[in-house]
């Protein structure tokens, strides 16, 4: 079995490079997802004393909204990292997608509370594992069951190194969140790309069957060189 590597800190780097090739319309996506995941969950709690029927309406319509949005940000993710460019529109055209990565998602959150349950480092583990399976659904247009096991296909031999990486993103976030929250502006988008970036590196590993490989397709803002070292 290939122990398959990525750098942490060129995938940072990719992120960054892409944000500030794109930062208007990043941060435009960014903010339009968060008013349309807000608004339904401002009017349920208006509604949950006095209308409960209407609040839980709202309430699934808030699930539909926040389901869809992440598939779009995963799509925009994926279109700034191969290409450098997306469309607004991308944020919701993967409504077609919303019962595979419903499924997906709830079967995830059952495997990781599980394996928490399973004195909690399971639960790690299979957090890791099988984290990537929005962007196998948007990706390679895959069944929820199929986008999981792909998911991880992929992460074999690399789940230390992943943990590394959600201690770095964890530590970057941090950094923003202590510059009065402003500098979250910044370093959750470039956690974002840079995960979609590792995506694309794993996936290209597997196809190859190395424990490296060269991408194939590469980020117009982007250094295009990937270190097979753990990277940080």
């Amino acid at each position: 079995m290939h122990t398959r590597h990525f750098s942490k800190s060129e995938a940072i780097r990719t992120g960054w490079n892409i944000l500030k090739a794109n930062f208007g319309f990043v941060i435009t996506v960014g903010l339009t997802a968060i008013i349309i995941n807000l608004l339904p969950t401002l009017v349920q709690k208006q509604l949950a004393g006095s209308r409960p029927f209407l609040s839980f309406i709202v309430a699934f319509s808030s699930i539909v909204l926040q389901t869809v949005t992440s598939i779009g940000i995963a799509t925009i993710s994926l279109k700034l990292v191969d290409t450098g460019n997306a469309d607004f529109s991308d944020l919701v055209e993967g409504i077609g997608l919303f019962f595979r990565a419903i499924v997906a998602s709830i079967a995830y959150a059952l495997i990781v509370i599980v394996g928490c349950v399973l004195l909690i480092v399971p639960g790690v583990i299979w957090a890791l594992k099988y984290q990537f399976y929005l962007y196998a659904i948007v990706d390679r247009d895959m069944g929820a069951l199929e986008a999981l096991s792909f998911s991880g296909s992929i992460t074999r031999g690399s789940k230390a190194n992943l943990f590394l990486f959600w201690i770095v993103l964890a530590g970057f976030n941090l950094l923003g969140l202590c510059a009065l929250g402003i500098g979250l502006f910044v370093t959750i988008p470039v956690s974002g790309l840079a995960t979609a970036r590792v995506y694309r590196k794993l996936a290209a590993v597997r196809e190859t069957g190395h424990g490296s490989a060269t991408m194939d397709t590469k980020p117009a803002t982007a250094d295009p060189a990937i270190s097979d070292g753990a990277g940080i």
